[in-house]
């Protein structure tokens, strides 16, 4: 479903009372972006290769994270990062916060991220590709645009524009009656599609 059939079905479930379509692909995406944070969802994960760090590189080089970086995501106790050395060898890295970075400057297998600048980067020397997997946001939807994230992922974000608006931008009484039931549509898809996200965790862990 694009947007504009999810800016109809919302139009349809606010009893023909069209919103603003500025405001509903503004709330949309603001849903979009807090259920994209709510779990290492399967369908957001991706992998990075295209970062590299080189023997004048410091524990102070910041290398810019990819586009849409939301977080790192690896099972314990591996992070999911690595670096691999021109001869295949491989230096699991593990997190540490930007205030550690002066003391473990010196030491191999760390890294840190700058979250405000968007960047990462090692401490030690070690030379080589860096092996990032994370969590990719999706792009924003408009009126041609879908949410690859799930194919009930789109009524499910509409419930959650049309909850919003009854339940606070246009609140009155009767609008107000209609939030719990709207709210337990809304349970049930989150449900679904978080059910769905667990059956494809199990299938990639083979389990």
């Amino acid at each position: 479903m694009n947007g504009a059939t999810l800016y109809t079905l919302a139009t349809s479930l606010l009893g023909g009372n069209a919103m603003d379509e500025t405001l509903f692909y503004q709330l949309l995406n603001q849903a979009k972006n807090q259920r994209e944070m709510m779990r290492d969802w399967v369908k957001l994960r991706n992998y990075d290769t295209s970062i590299t760090f080189s023997s004048s590189d410091t524990y102070l080089t910041a290398k810019t994270l990819p586009t849409r970086f939301l977080r790192t995501y690896g099972f314990y106790p591996d992070s999911g990062v690595f670096i691999v050395r021109s001869d295949g060898a491989k230096l699991p890295l593990s997190p540490i916060s930007m205030s550690e970075r002066y003391d473990k400057r010196n030491d191999e297998g760390y890294y840190y991220i700058d979250h405000a600048n968007g960047t990462i980067s090692r401490t030690g020397s070690t030379v080589g590709t860096l092996h990032l997997n994370y969590l990719k946001g999706s792009a924003d939807i408009d009126e041609n645009g879908t949410w690859a994230l799930s194919q009930i992922g789109g009524p499910l974000l509409v419930y959650d524009v049309v909850i919003e608006h009854k339940g606070g931008i246009d609140w009155d009484r009767i609008n107000a009656n209609q939030v719990p039931y709207n709210q337990r549509k809304l349970n049930q898809l989150e449900t679904n599609m978080a059910t769905e996200d667990a059956r494809l965790q199990q299938a990639e862990a083979g389990v």
